[in-house]
């Protein structure tokens, strides 16, 4: 597996496959260095790419990245990404 400083390089490619990869990367990884990086992904224009991200703040469990799930949760035009942070804010709220 790649080291976090590449994984996080990768958030920001120019390939949405190569972003959707580090994202679920960095989850696998399980360093919560990568919270403030995934949530800067929240904006990125591919909503799959989003939505790994969700999926990976979700694994990292990080409390920080609520307001920005909530957000996501209220307002992303992907319904695929709004659902997977609403499924995702009760349990890390706990």
């Amino acid at each position: 597996m790649a080291g976090l400083a590449s994984l996080l390089a990768e958030l920001t490619a120019s390939d949405a496959q190569v972003r959707r990869r580090a994202a679920r990367a960095l989850a696998a990884l399980g360093d919560r260095r990568a919270v403030l990086p995934l949530i800067a992904t929240l904006a990125d224009g591919d909503p799959a790419v989003r939505y790994e991200a969700v999926v990976a703040l979700d694994t990292l469990d990080d409390p920080a990245a609520l307001p920005s799930l909530i957000r996501v949760g209220c307002t992303d035009v992907a319904l695929e990404v709004r659902e997977a942070a609403l499924r995702t804010i009760p349990r890390m709220a706990w």
